[in-house]
């Protein structure tokens, strides 16, 4: 997350929260942290050093700064009654049967209510919802199209193959890196003894990386996804540019309509 996507979060958030006290509800702002935690199984998977003293990170994970309203919020809204239940939300994301429909370059439709606190915080941003949604959902996913693209690659499902190979001579019988990771913490999850599940947990991610390292996984990956990203981004060109503008634009309203100290925060 760059630092001007964080604001504009920050600010979306904050404008939210003020719309939903003038309605009469408590509401936190939302902060999220400054650094989001990299999911472990996608990045440095050949990093043996990291894997030695970290595990895939499920330790140290979920551990927030304090300042996240999220959980508040949410046990605010089971103390209401369902009547109030039910106008939160009304208020929170606009009525169910008002909704604005934006087709997405592939054809697809993506929705989002025409009122609520949240569309409304969007619209103060952004001004024009369906070009928002449009460029906004382009730009945040065209590296996950990208990302589909990688590993139907046949040269990645290959070197999959090979890791697959690779980790049952260890004894660890999974069926790609990702899915090491799942049952890892799937596992961990579910253990009482956290301290065990966490020897577990570096035993199987200190094999994924070797073997990753041994096949030359993570290089492979790293190069056909690069590849696969710059054709995305040449295919959705106008559509990323008109986010980042439209971000720029954001970004001066965010900060003259939110307290700096927040959105630096």
């Amino acid at each position: 997350m760059t630092l001007e996507r964080r604001q504009l979060i920050i600010a979306e958030n904050e404008l939210t929260s003020i719309c939903m006290r003038k309605h009469g509800f408590k509401h936190v702002t939302a902060i999220p942290p400054v650094r989001e935690a990299p999911d472990p199984a996608a990045v440095e998977g050949d990093n043996i050093a990291s894997r030695k003293a970290n595990g895939y990170g499920l330790s140290s994970r979920g551990q927030g700064n304090g300042l996240d309203g999220v959980g508040v919020n949410g046990r605010y809204l089971d103390s209401l009654s369902k009547a109030e239940q039910a106008r939160w939300q009304r208020t929170y994301i606009g009525d169910d049967t008002k909704k604005i429909n934006v087709t997405m370059p592939d054809g697809s439709t993506v929705s989002t209510g025409s009122d609520g606190c949240v569309t409304e915080a969007r619209r103060t941003l952004y001004g024009d919802i369906s070009k928002y949604l449009r460029v906004y959902m382009v730009a945040v996913n065209y590296t996950g199209e990208a990302y589909r693209l990688t590993i139907g690659d046949p040269a990645y499902t290959a070197a999959v193959g090979r890791w697959k190979q690779c980790m049952t001579g260890r004894g660890y019988h999974f069926d790609s890196p990702k899915a090491a990771y799942e049952a890892t913490d799937e596992e961990y999850e579910k253990a009482e003894d956290k301290a065990k599940a966490r020897r577990q947990e570096i035993a199987v991610a200190m094999a994924d990386a070797e073997c990753n390292r041994q096949v030359g996984l993570s290089k492979l990956q790293h190069e056909i996804q690069q590849k696969n990203e710059e054709a995305m981004a040449k295919k959705y060109q106008a559509d990323i540019l008109a986010y980042r503008e439209l971000e720029k634009t954001a970004l001066a309203h965010a900060k003259k309509l939110v307290n700096p100290k927040l959105l630096g925060s």
